[in-house]
């Protein structure tokens, strides 16, 4: 059995480069439907994702499509503040995704980038 603290699929365990930098009256765009889940959202007891008050998509709830298509962009996006900051589109690594959902995250990583590019700006986040 894995722990839930080393479970890839519970991306909450690895932080993304704004962890610690993200503002208390921010909203993140759903991953799945789009609509802004403000911080302090009720989160899974199962994947720690924030459970989206209009849709109530999680980790948990995403298809295998889904699910592997966060794990992609949490890796190779959310924690690598470059790749994050100067975030414009998906490359072809994303291409088997449903391309609605695609595009829901799309939102949300254009959203993070520019919250890193005004933390940058008031120097809270190096590069």
């Amino acid at each position: 059995m894995v722990s839930k603290s080393r479970n890839i699929t519970n991306l909450g365990k690895w932080p993304c480069v704004r962890a610690g930098n993200i503002a208390h009256d921010e909203c993140h765009p759903c991953y799945f439907c789009g609509y802004p889940i403000p911080l302090g959202t009720t989160q899974c007891d199962t994947c720690d994702f924030m459970i989206c008050p209009k849709c109530s998509g999680c980790f948990c709830t995403a298809t295998a499509e889904e699910r592997i298509a966060l794990i992609i962009i949490h890796f190779s996006y959310c924690r690598i503040l470059d790749r994050l900051r100067d975030f414009e589109d998906f490359g072809p690594e994303l291409d088997f995704a449903p391309s609605e959902f695609k595009e829901h995250c799309r939102e949300a990583l254009l959203y993070c980038s520019q919250c890193v590019k005004e933390l940058q700006d008031d120097s809270t986040i190096k590069s």
